[in-house]
């Protein structure tokens, strides 16, 4: 996100062994801070799992593969605007991809599930960083690092769809 967005000094955290998904906390779990001027909070976790490449390389290749994530954009106060949630890599959790519409952008008496709306489980489909992030900026009017920023997070997907 560094490479985008202009951002607190952001820290990575990955832990995990071999064999089983990784964590990787952006910021050590904590949110980072747009520079905006509505200062947009964003946290991002992502669980992942290492996969043997095939192909003619003699060399060992490894490909990551995305198990799971928590993206959140919050308000500057930490109310949650929108939370994209996927837990496959957890037992127990709901396993596939959803959204939650937070009380930051709702407030807590909706006219339906009055109190527990931001609890609810929207279904999204697989949802990239790169989605979050040009949601921070497009919509929420975060402030891109970069003025390609837009070919940058293009750039990445390719490169995703691409292994």
């Amino acid at each position: 996100t560094t490479g985008v967005l202009l951002t607190q000094t952001p820290r990575l955290r990955a832990v995990g062994a071999q064999s089983e998904a990784y964590s990787v906390a952006l910021n050590g779990g904590d949110a980072i801070v747009s520079e905006s001027e509505s200062a947009l909070r964003l946290a991002v976790q992502q669980q992942f799992r290492l996969v043997a490449a095939v192909g003619p390389s003699p060399a060992p290749r490894w490909d990551v593969i995305v198990a799971g994530y928590f993206y959140v954009l919050q308000a500057v106060d930490t109310a949650e605007i929108v939370a994209y949630h996927w837990h496959s890599a957890s037992a127990g959790s709901i396993a596939f991809q959803h959204m939650h519409v937070g009380v930051g952008a709702t407030g807590t008496n909706t006219p339906i599930l009055t109190g527990r709306f931001h609890k609810a489980h929207f279904p999204t489909g697989p949802i990239e960083i790169e989605d979050v992030i040009q949601l921070a900026i497009v919509e929420f009017g975060a402030r891109p690092r970069r003025p390609d920023w837009a070919a940058v997070l293009d750039a990445t997907r390719r490169m995703r769809s691409n292994t």
